[in-house]
């Protein structure tokens, strides 16, 4: 069990130096968020600008019965597809930097998007 603590502390403390090398790494967790942020917004907005955010908002927490219903299952559903690929696909790029760091190179953003786009159909699966 301590050899387990002590491996995952050295994963730490590779994993610190890399962000302290390239700083502009921490941007995929704040892109992440924004383009959750983003996203939702999208789809709350029109909702809200129609009126109908009250209904909404009582249907996911007000009704019980209609928490089982098709289209509650549908759109919980498709929330958490799309959360998770936006998820995936910001830790892939990520990723994809700390390789090119790891190989000796010197990653930027750009970089990992372009990797991350390049395995979009991976990333979704």
């Amino acid at each position: 069990m301590l050899e387990k603590i002590k491996t995952a502390w050295r994963l730490v403390v590779i994993c610190w130096r890399v962000l302290m090398l390239d700083k502009e790494l921490l941007m995929f967790p704040i892109l992440s968020v924004e383009s959750l942020a983003l996203s939702m917004g999208v789809v709350v907005w029109p909702v809200y600008l129609a009126g109908h955010l009250d209904g909404l908002v009582a249907w996911f927490s007000d009704d019980p019965e209609g928490a089982n219903t098709i289209m509650m299952i549908f759109v919980s559903y498709l929330i958490y597809v799309f959360t998770t690929f936006v998820f995936v696909f910001f830790n892939t790029a990520l990723i994809a930097c700390a390789r090119i760091r790891f190989a000796g190179g010197d990653p930027t953003v750009a970089d990992g998007l372009r990797a991350a786009v390049s395995r979009l159909p991976l990333v979704f699966v």
